[in-house]
């Protein structure tokens, strides 16, 4: 079979002989657009499935007497707007019938559409999975770029809808540019900026006035400038707002940082103590700083395991 009938995919045999019923129609498909061929291929396949062996004549009959907008509308009640314009846009060879499916369903929704018309290039069933996804997340997603993968998509809806319930107060215009220009050279610095607008977390204990809760992104870029560290990437902002890490300054005579890990029933555990600039911490410092943080319940980490299932003479 020649690659001019191959186009037509599944119904290639089928519309290779309603042509040889109907010369007219193989005259017209010579040099139609890429829109006939996929309107003749969803009217077909609808013909065939309510009677499987309707015959070539029968079917060249009803599509010879129509017109592409009344072939349209005779599968899908009505021809929306800029579906032809769409189906243009489309391969040149006919795909499944579910992508048809899900194409009339984005052009009957006024949202979908828009996100399609804003889509350049080839429709392909992957963005048009892409735009059914980004209808169910955040508005502002819409700005963000085809190259960013769905996966990550959904990551920014949980971080915008997180924002939003802890009462931080988006700009929407700002919000899609900074999403706008999101990509592989600028993500680390979109999702950080994203995560300044956190408000405060409330510590899983208030401290001491010498040891004092670093409860936001932004308390946490601050300490990590000032002490050298790495606190103000991303990881441990997330780690602060999803209440998985605590922060916490040492106002002693040697400053510090300590990070408390969240170990489950509301339990939390020393996880790491930092000095400036990763500096080694005097043993007075660090006993003071544990001991502190004793009188709460929190101990350094694997300490509760060891003290109960060790027994030595002391150091």
């Amino acid at each position: 079979m020649s690659s001019f009938w191959r186009r037509f995919g599944p119904h290639a045999q089928t519309m290779r002989a309603v042509a040889l019923e109907y010369p007219s129609l193989l005259k017209r498909l010579a040099d139609a657009p890429d829109k006939t061929f996929h309107v003749y291929a969803i009217r077909v396949e609808a013909l065939l499935k309510a009677d499987a062996a309707m015959a070539p004549a029968a079917i060249g009959a009803i599509i010879d007497r129509a017109d592409l907008r009344q072939l349209l509308a005779d599968v899908w009640s009505v021809c929306p707007p800029g579906a032809l314009s769409a189906l243009d846009r489309c391969s040149s060879h006919v795909l499944e019938a579910a992508f048809y499916e899900r194409l009339r369903r984005v052009l009957a929704d006024t949202r979908l559409v828009q996100l399609l018309r804003k889509m350049d290039g080839q429709i392909t069933p992957a963005r048009l999975e892409r735009i059914e996804l980004v209808a169910q997340l955040h508005p502002a997603i819409a700005a963000v770029p085809l190259r960013v993968p769905a996966r990550s998509l959904v990551s920014i809806d949980w971080l915008l809808r997180r924002l939003e319930a802890a009462g931080a107060r988006l700009d929407e215009r700002g919000l899609r540019r900074r999403l706008r220009t999101i990509g592989m050279r600028t993500w680390q610095k979109r999702i950080q900026e994203l995560l300044l607008d956190h408000p405060p977390v409330e510590a899983p204990w208030a401290g001491t006035a010498k040891l004092t809760p670093l409860d936001s992104p932004r308390a946490l870029r601050r300490i990590g400038r000032e002490f050298h560290l790495c606190l103000g990437e991303a990881q441990y902002s997330l780690a602060l707002i999803r209440r998985r890490r605590a922060y916490y300054q040492w106002h002693g005579d040697e400053a510090a940082v300590a990070e408390i890990a969240e170990i489950g029933f509301g339990e939390w555990e020393i996880n790491d103590i930092n000095g400036k600039s990763n500096r080694a911490l005097k043993a007075a410092t660090l006993r003071d700083i544990e001991a502190t943080f004793r009188t709460s319940g929190i101990l350094p980490q694997e300490s509760v395991r060891e003290g109960l299932l060790y027994y030595g003479r002391e150091d």
